[in-house]
């Protein structure tokens, strides 16, 4: 599973959409097949936007720190 900053296919999208580099957060260690995969993933996209996608290996708790990283602290809160 990995979590992927980019909203491909959104209705919304904008001419000159992503003005930064975007991140992909990657929930397992670095070195292993997911961070092998998302790196190349990240060097094939990066050419079609024309921005860094940049690999963060996000590790911890079975994926909920990565998740928590993805969505907010404040969005993670148990009522």
């Amino acid at each position: 599973m990995m979590l992927f900053v980019l909203g491909i296919g959104s209705s919304i999208a904008k001419e000159d959409w992503p003005a930064k580099q975007v991140e992909l957060i990657n929930p397992f260690g670095a070195g292993g097949a997911a961070d092998v995969q998302a790196r190349k993933l990240a060097e094939i996209i990066s050419k079609d936007l024309g921005q860094p996608l940049v690999v963060r290996n996000v590790t911890g708790a079975g994926g909920a720190i990565a998740i928590t990283r993805y969505i907010g602290p404040s969005r993670m809160a148990i009522p």
